[in-house]
């Protein structure tokens, strides 16, 4: 099961259709329908019945839904992990007094609430 499959599914879950979810996600309906359908024969079970409405959440869909929010989630915390983890060190930064005195350190005090390993100067 490829992640960017489950991404997909939990778009076109939330948006009942393959077209909004494609917006949402910057994709063509065609490939969404595909990648849906992937995904399906992959479990071996149909995750969405097509209604005159859209698309609507087979039992089996409803039940993979909390599954693929939790991979979400990881997937998010993983990433914000790696990023926070990631600048270290020393920053200097030169700037004229008008920039130095009202711009920087609000922009300082954000980068050092986001990067807890980063020391500006």
């Amino acid at each position: 099961m490829d992640w960017d499959d489950l991404r997909i599914f939990l778009a076109v879950a939330r948006a009942e259709s393959l077209s909004r979810a494609g917006r949402r996600l910057g994709m063509d309906a065609s490939t969404m329908g595909r990648r849906v359908a992937r995904l399906e024969t992959a479990l071996g079970r149909a995750l969405f019945a097509k209604t005159p409405q859209g698309y609507a959440l087979t039992p089996e869909g409803t039940a993979l839904v909390p599954h693929a929010e939790a991979a979400e989630a990881a997937a998010h915390a993983a990433g914000e992990a790696l990023t926070r983890a990631g600048l270290t060190g020393q920053l200097r930064i030169g700037a004229p007094d008008g920039c130095a005195n009202y711009l920087l350190p609000q922009l300082a005090a954000r980068m050092m609430r986001d990067h807890p390993g980063l020391e500006i100067q």
